[in-house]
């Protein structure tokens, strides 16, 4: 909650504060999402990257569920996108099953 606490203090001098966090779900990512109002995520269109989503997702809901019930998904970035076939096909999964959550 401190983080909370220190960016309530400038809220009205920015439009938007983003906050980086690591692609693990450390402390970091935790004490991110417990301050944040919007979650927007960058996906690989790998299949690793795809499955390891599902972890985020609960870790998201559990975070809404205890900490932060405001807390909502603002979309779904795909990044490393190549032309092969394989990320047509997980870009393709991504869409079917995350655009009922998020924007992609």
């Amino acid at each position: 909650m401190r983080l909370k606490l220190a960016l309530a203090g400038v809220l009205e001098s920015y439009d938007y504060i983003l906050i980086d966090c690591p692609p693990s779900l450390g402390v970091l990512s935790i004490l991110s999402l417990t301050a944040a109002n919007y979650v927007l995520i960058p996906i690989q269109t790998h299949f690793k990257a795809f499955k390891g989503t599902e972890l985020l997702l609960n870790t998201i809901k559990e975070i809404k569920k205890h900490v932060n019930p405001q807390l909502a998904i603002a979309g779904f970035v795909p990044t490393l996108f190549s032309n092969a076939s394989q990320d047509k096909v997980i870009l393709q999964a991504l869409e079917q099953q995350l655009a009922p959550i998020a924007r992609i």
